[in-house]
C-alpha cells in the first residue's frame, strides 16, 4: 500500500493526462472475500492516476490543494477498511463480473466509500473508488 500512497502524491503533482510508461502495471491492494472466495485486488497504474486526477478536481472545488492531496492519501489508506470489512456488497447490475462494494463510516461526516470491482483473469482489478455523503 505504501507504493499506491507514494505513487497518488507523485500523480497529484502532474498535469492532468500525463502519459505513463506502464499504464496497466498492476498495484497489489489487498485481499477481499465475496461469496466465500478470496480475490486479489489490484489498482492498474492508469486507474490510479485517473482515481487521483479525478478527486483532485473535485476536491479541488471545495478544498486547498493541500487538503485535497491529504483526502486522498485518506481515501486510499482506507480502501484496505473497505475491501475486508465493507458493509454491503452487490453484483453490478448491468455486468455480473463487477461486484459494488460499499464501507459506511459512523463518523462526524458520514461518508461512505465504495469501490467496483471486476473479476479479471489476474484477479480483481478496481474499475473505480469514490465516497459519498449520506
Amino acid at each position: 500500500m505504501q507504493e499506491i500512497l507514494e505513487l497518488a502524491k507523485f500523480y497529484f503533482t502532474l498535469p492532468d493526462k500525463t502519459p505513463l510508461d506502464k499504464p496497466n502495471n498492476l498495484l497489489f491492494v489487498s485481499n477481499v472475500v465475496i461469496s466465500n472466495e478470496t480475490f486479489q485486488v489490484f489498482f492498474k497504474n492508469k486507474t490510479l492516476m485517473h482515481f487521483v486526477e479525478r478527486r483532485r478536481a473535485d476536491l479541488g472545488k471545495r478544498n486547498s490543494p493541500e487538503k485535497s492531496l491529504e483526502i486522498i492519501i485518506k481515501m486510499l489508506s482506507d480502501l484496505d477498511e473497505v475491501l475486508t470489512t465493507y458493509t454491503k456488497c452487490e453484483t453490478h447490475p448491468e455486468n455480473k463480473n463487477r461486484y459494488i462494494v460499499h464501507k459506511e463510516f459512523e463518523d462526524i461526516l458520514k461518508t461512505s466509500l465504495t469501490a467496483v470491482l471486476e473479476i479479471e483473469e489476474s484477479g480483481q482489478i478496481i474499475v473505480s473508488y469514490f465516497f459519498t455523503k449520506r
